[in-house]
């Protein structure tokens, strides 16, 4: 039974041969390869006026100018091209621009610009048409984009770049499996379309491989001695910058060589800069074979490029053409993949800017009514985590987040206002318990009273209930959690009348201005408000000044004699013994110098612990700005590496707020 021969392979079917071009004598076209007695498959010569009006000039190159012209056969505009006045005459630049067109008509595929008529006028001038395309090349679109052309930049995402490269990569994969290598591809050689289209222009240097290095042209396995057909005198063809190193070297250039030049686009569509800044030629030449540096986050960071193109563009430029992509197809696919991956992220971004957009609408409302404020701040609250759920990253809602946190609004909103009622009533519970252990304080005097001996046992009594009092209030509403301001200022009045008993032992002037100053000093921390803290001030002035006023009177005897320039004591309720009476007064004098110290401590590491809440919520404010507004704000402050105060930051927030609205 005889073996089915294996199917021929489509792409070498369908491949172009380079003998059908009748141009050349080998595989590649160096001008002593070229036949110049090529004019007979031309046809007649023609008078283009009687075929075609023409209109304008469209651009120029290197060898031919295109005009802009009707067919007054069909009716429609087409671009014709024609040799520039100087090479007409010139055998071997006639030749390859015939080989262009024959190239470019042969190779079928929406990305290629079609020819419709290829000839020769009356003077002897070749030509051609072509389709007329209109649009945009990169060249021109990178360079608005790196100019900041607000409608440019909204026109040209990254993902409209990203999808029409890869569609060039298909385009290029298409001539490949023809045999044909463009060899000068660059930014000002592809257009994009008003409409989404994508053109690879300017054919002219393609070359066409011969059937034996079809298999190499299409990366396969690289055998030095299987191609010995190199461009006359090894000369370089291409454009500087752009061409591979062995493009560069003059060697015979295969896919991977327009590999290399897709990748040196890709770098510069990601960062708006040629992969080789170098300005002159020999400086293009010497880069490009030293090897191009294609790490994006090392040469434009600012970029902010996915690590995943970045190792795309590395790849694709790599010096050695084994260590690129085999195929253009390849490389499309590659950025094809991270399309894919990146098409929710995209997505997700366009949600995120439209919510940022739509909370900084509602900060700048700024309603006059404190309701309307509030509703304005909440639902620009709302849009602002609903951006950054999105996307963290999202500029212009870390900037409206900021400024909501640096800039209070104008009326504290209610439930602010209970929680806050919450957190003093819960500091006054801290405190009536420690009201408590401060009245105890009371107890280890009572034997040293009965000690000293007593007079009048009337004045201490009414300070021991008073003390009492307080204690069982205090008590009280602790255990039944019913703590607040009311208790608060009924046990401060009390205590206030039981140190006015105290008068009645050493005078309203010795004992019981320190214990009246403990006593406001720590309920004056405690209350609600300014008026609250001149009750406290008024009682504790009149625990002074009221014994003093009765001695004077006369309804209470006066507790400070003067005989002969000396000051004496009278008590009114106790005797003064002399060793009870000093440890009275120093326990009494130690106790007045310790309590207020402790509450002061106290008091000092609750407002240290509340300063490095805020100094920690401020340095998380910093990092929720971009990093460059962050950076430029911590350059202006002094020292760099302190984090800043609350005031200091609200400024920087509100300086980025004006700087981000301007530029927007």
């Amino acid at each position: 039974m005889a073996e089915t021969p294996p199917p021929e392979d489509p792409t070498v079917v369908e491949r172009l041969d380079p003998a059908s071009f009748a141009l050349t004598l080998k595989a590649d076209s160096g001008d002593a390869a070229v036949r110049v007695d090529d004019a007979a498959s031309l046809g007649a010569q023609e008078d283009l006026a009687e075929r075609y009006a023409l209109t304008r000039r469209l651009g120029a190159g290197g060898m031919g100018e295109v005009l802009l012209a009707r067919d007054n056969r069909v009716g429609r505009e087409v671009a014709l091209k024609t040799l520039l006045p100087d090479l007409a005459q010139e055998p071997s630049a006639r030749a390859r621009f015939v080989r262009e067109a024959r190239i470019q008509g042969q190779l079928e595929h929406p990305a290629v610009v079609p020819v419709y008529d290829l000839g020769e006028d009356q003077n002897g001038r070749t030509w051609f048409t072509m389709k007329r395309v209109r649009g945009m090349t990169l060249d021109e679109i990178v360079r608005w984009l790196a100019s900041g052309e607000p409608d440019m930049v909204a026109r040209f995402s990254r993902r409209r770049l990203l999808t029409a490269f890869g569609n060039v990569c298909l385009a290029m994969d298409f001539a490949h499996a023809r045999g044909v290598i463009h060899r000068d591809l660059k930014p000002a050689n592809l257009m994009l379309g008003d409409f989404g289209e994508v053109h690879i222009l300017d054919w002219g240097v393609a070359r066409v491989v011969a059937a034996e290095e079809f298999r190499f042209a299409r990366g396969g396995p690289v055998d030095p001695g299987a191609n010995g057909v190199k461009t006359q005198a090894g000369a370089m063809v291409g454009s500087p910058g752009y061409m591979s190193p062995e493009q560069v070297r003059g060697e015979p250039a295969d896919a991977r060589s327009d590999v290399y030049a897709l990748g040196a686009i890709l770098f510069e569509l990601l960062t708006l800069a040629p992969l080789h800044p170098e300005d002159t030629v020999e400086r293009l030449v010497v880069a490009t074979l030293q090897g191009a540096d294609a790490r994006i986050s090392s040469r434009t960071p600012s970029s902010r490029v996915a690590p995943e193109l970045e190792a795309i563009c590395v790849r694709a430029t790599a010096l050695d053409p084994g260590d690129r992509y085999p195929t253009a197809r390849a490389l499309g696919e590659a950025v094809e993949r991270f399309l894919d991956g990146d098409r929710d992220l995209e997505l997700r971004r366009s949600l995120a800017r439209k919510h940022a957009d739509r909370a900084v609408e509602a900060l700048e409302t700024r309603p006059e009514d404190p309701d309307g404020e509030r509703e304005a701040r909440a639902e620009a609250l709302r849009e602002v985590t609903r951006a950054l759920a999105l996307n963290p990253e999202e500029e212009r809602a870390t900037v409206a987040l900021g400024r909501m946190l640096a800039e209070p609004p104008k009326v504290v909103p209610p439930e602010v206002e209970r929680d806050l009622e919450a957190l003093r009533n819960e500091r006054v519970a801290e405190a009536g318990f420690s009201s408590i252990l401060g009245l105890a304080a009371w107890i280890p005097f009572v034997p040293l009273v009965f000690w000293m001996g007593i007079r009048d046992v009337r004045p201490l009594a009414l300070v021991t209930l008073f003390l009492v009092s307080a204690g069982a209030l205090l008590g009280w509403a602790l255990h039944y959690r019913v703590m607040d301001q009311r208790y608060g200022f009924i046990s401060f009045g009390l205590v206030s009348l039981g140190l006015t008993g105290l008068a009645a032992i050493f005078g309203p002037l010795v004992l019981v201005p320190p214990l009246v100053l403990v006593n406001c000093a720590f309920f004056a921390l405690h209350a609600r408000n300014t008026f609250h803290r001149r009750v406290v001030l008024g009682l504790g002035l009149a625990a002074v000044l009221a014994p003093l006023a009765l001695s004077f009177l006369g309804v209470v005897p006066a507790p400070y004699h003067f005989e002969a320039g000396r000051i004496y004591i009278s008590p009114g309720a106790t005797h003064f013994t002399p060793l009870p009476t000093m440890l009275f007064l120093t326990l009494s004098t130690v106790l007045s110098v310790v309590i207020p110290v402790v509450f002061m401590v106290r008091y000092r590491s609750l407002l240290d612990a509340a300063e490095r809440r805020l100094l920690v919520q401020s340095w998380h404010f910093q990092h929720l700005v971009p990093d460059d507004a962050r950076s430029a704000a911590a350059a202006s402050s002094a020292p760099p590496l302190a984090p800043p105060t609350g005031c200091e930051f609200q400024e920087k927030i509100r300086a980025l707020a004006a700087d981000h609205k301007t530029s927007a």
